[in-house]
């Protein structure tokens, strides 16, 4: 058995993604980050949002998102 062949067959019900009828919470969100990211890659203030700006190109518009950032109160 390949290493890949092991990792694959290590998955559980845990490790698979989120349900896409229920909808994602913060604090799931949160836990997710904690688990599978370094710290520098954490969100700090994450927001949820329905959908993201997308161009032409089908790339994510992030001056759109910040912009729409610095329009929001800052969270305490």
């Amino acid at each position: 058995m390949t290493s890949t062949a092991a990792r694959a067959t290590s998955t559980t019900a845990a490790d698979a993604g989120p349900d896409e009828d229920k909808p994602v919470e913060l604090k799931q969100l949160a836990e997710f980050s904690r688990c599978r990211l370094v710290l520098a890659e954490i969100p700090r203030q994450p927001r949820l949002m329905d959908t993201f700006p997308i161009a032409v190109c089908g790339k994510v518009r992030k001056v759109e998102l910040r912009e729409a950032a610095a329009r929001e109160p800052a969270a305490e």
